[in-house]
């Protein structure tokens, strides 16, 4: 059979160091600042979100000048494709189809067939709905500043 044996324990003391009791409280921290530290942080993160406001209004601005300028190359490139086909095709068609009092709006309603065979369309190119109206603003003052070079 197995012999049981009980566990030997080491009976030596133990000395513990323990530093006395203080009589002052410790100090606490210095809270006379805190609210103006606080406005300070507040002031820096307010000061940040302007500027970030500011390229966020010049970013806007750019992006709207690109688009009216895209949009505005397109324009011109439909005004001048279109002189092309006048040029090129009004001689051919018979004057009975082409009324004065019908050209503008045949035009707009993208009805206007030319040729001789009434086979060439002369199209505008309409502005886009979605364009904001800072894009559309743009477009209108450079298109007035064209009419009036041209001397229309």
């Amino acid at each position: 059979m197995a012999e049981i044996n009980p566990p030997k324990y080491d009976k030596r003391s133990q000395v513990y160091n323990v530093n006395p009791g203080r009589a002052v409280m410790p100090r606490q921290p210095d809270m006379s600042q805190a609210h103006t530290s606080e406005a300070k942080i507040w002031d820096t993160v307010t000061a940040g979100l302007g500027v970030f406001g500011e390229l966020f209004e010049k970013s806007q601005l750019t992006a709207d000048k690109v688009q009216a300028k895209q949009l505005l190359a397109q324009k011109i490139k439909n005004s001048q494709e279109n002189e092309e086909l006048l040029g090129l095709h009004l001689k051919d068609t018979d004057p009975q189809l082409i009324k004065t009092s019908e050209i503008v709006s045949k035009f707009k309603n993208h009805e206007l067939v030319i040729g001789k065979n009434r086979d060439v369309e002369i199209k505008r190119m309409p502005m886009p709905d979605d364009i904001n109206d800072n894009v559309r603003s743009l477009i209108d003052q450079c298109l007035m500043i064209l009419m009036i070079m041209s001397g229309h």
